[in-house]
């Protein structure tokens, strides 16, 4: 059986579906948001920034005016779900 992961055909990098992994972690859905503490941001600075950046551009997550916050859009939410059932497909053959 074959899998394709749709995440995949986005372009996204190992990054980015992490974080998209965080906000399937804590449960966020589309338009709520997620606060994402300095230490993270500060850890993985330049991927941080670089990733998160590339997500807006994409349409997948929106800055918020609270500092250190972003809410996923709808695409960003649905490209959450695949990434995580990605996880479980890429176990079974």
């Amino acid at each position: 059986m074959r899998c394709t992961i749709a995440s995949i055909d986005l372009g996204l990098t190992g990054t980015e579906r992490d974080i998209l992994r965080l906000f399937r972690a804590y449960g966020v859905t589309a338009h709520q948001m997620l606060f994402f503490p300095a230490a993270f941001a500060k850890s993985e600075s330049r991927k941080f920034t670089n990733s998160i950046q590339s997500m807006i551009e994409c349409g997948l997550v929106v800055k918020e005016r609270r500092h250190e916050a972003y809410s996923l859009t709808p695409r960003g939410y649905r490209e959450s779900l695949k990434v995580s059932q990605s996880e479980t497909a890429d176990c079974s053959h």
